[in-house]
């Protein structure tokens, strides 16, 4: 927890920073993952997809707060397991060559 006001001020500083930096390289990664007619409807998903965690995590964190003070990051615990352990799909090799 951040012990003073300049704390808190700095510890938002690097957060941003942090956003600024992954949220665009996320939307050009996602847009250069599918065809060319379909990169205005990838890039807009995942800036609609940011919206609404920068709006529904703090909710949600809040809500499952009432519950305890570690279940909110025990639920994210569980997800990004669940990311890790997701099986990638099969690539085959014609589709590699581009």
């Amino acid at each position: 927890m951040a012990a003073s006001p300049t704390w808190l001020a700095v510890c938002y500083v690097v957060a941003a920073a942090g956003m600024g930096w992954v949220f665009p390289a996320f939307a050009a990664l996602a847009a250069n993952a599918v065809e060319d007619h379909e990169q205005g409807a990838a890039a807009g998903s995942v800036g609609a997809a940011q919206g609404l965690g920068i709006v529904l995590g703090p909710l949600a964190g809040t809500l499952l707060y009432e519950f305890g003070a570690g279940v909110p990051y025990l639920l994210v615990a569980l997800l990004l397991t669940g990311v890790a352990l997701w099986p990638a799909p099969k690539v085959s090799a014609r589709s590699q060559i581009g």
